[in-house]
């Protein structure tokens, strides 16, 4: 009653919706956006290190293969053929196995977890790709994880992806000792730099078989993600306005 008669109340319960909006903002585009913002970080730092090694290097570039479309952080130019260079971004502990289809990150103390597709699998199909690109020719395709981001991984896993820190190697003392003729290496490289230069127009096809991959509940999360954005929009502005205008 105090707080009515003193014309409180509605300028708290103002300011309670512009929190309410602020936050339910925030979790919406956290859970729309973070994961491809912490995505491009990663393959961003891996693109920077690349240009200080003096590499030779085509990124982000989608091929069409058996499966439809796949998308490739990196492909580097190297003394021993071409190397595919898939980046995560992680953080927290990973567990799981060499050859299994999943891996496992956990936060939180193990509280959380989130399966997702092994990457060397991933980029297997990555490699193939490549190789049927530039068929005829004789270079090599190798496979390297890179990790850029701060997690730990189990026994199993430690020794597979290769830490930022580690990537001078692809300039000097590589696990690939075979050298590769001047010529072929320089063919297959236009090929690969033709093909890289249709990316855009394959983007929108790899992107809607992304999509028709995902799982019902991602696909449900996101919708009310993109539902609950505008409405925590319209509680800021409901909260702010009158502020800003003076009432």
């Amino acid at each position: 009653m105090m707080l009515v008669q003193d014309g409180l109340m509605l300028p708290a319960l103002r300011l309670l919706a512009a929190c309410i909006g602020a936050l339910l903002v925030m979790s919406c585009l956290t859970l729309l956006f973070r994961p491809a913002l912490i995505g491009w970080g990663g393959e961003k730092a891996v693109r920077q290190a690349l240009a200080r090694l003096g590499l030779p290097a085509l990124h982000d570039v989608v091929l069409a293969d058996t499966l439809g479309h796949t998308q490739i952080d990196h492909l580097v130019w190297t003394a021993q053929g071409i190397v595919v260079v898939e980046t995560k971004t992680f953080s927290g502990w990973i567990t799981g196995t060499l050859y299994g289809a999943q891996w496992v990150q956990h936060l939180a103390g193990g509280r959380i977890r989130h399966g997702f597709q092994n990457p060397v699998r991933q980029n297997h199909r990555h490699c193939k790709a490549v190789e049927a690109a530039i068929v005829g020719l004789a270079v090599p395709v190798h496979s390297l994880v890179v990790s850029a981001g701060w997690a730990r991984y189990c026994e199993a896993l430690e020794a597979v992806p290769t830490p930022m820190a580690a990537l001078g190697r692809l300039a000097g003392n590589t696990p690939w000792v075979a050298r590769v003729d001047a010529g072929e290496m320089a063919a297959a490289w236009t090929r690969l730099e033709a093909l890289a230069r249709r990316t855009p127009e394959l983007r929108r096809l790899h992107r809607a078989e992304v999509r028709a991959r995902r799982l019902p509940e991602q696909v449900l999360t996101a919708r009310m993600a993109w539902v609950l954005l505008p409405v925590g929009v319209l509680l800021v502005m409901v909260g702010v306005a009158p502020m800003c205008s003076g009432a």
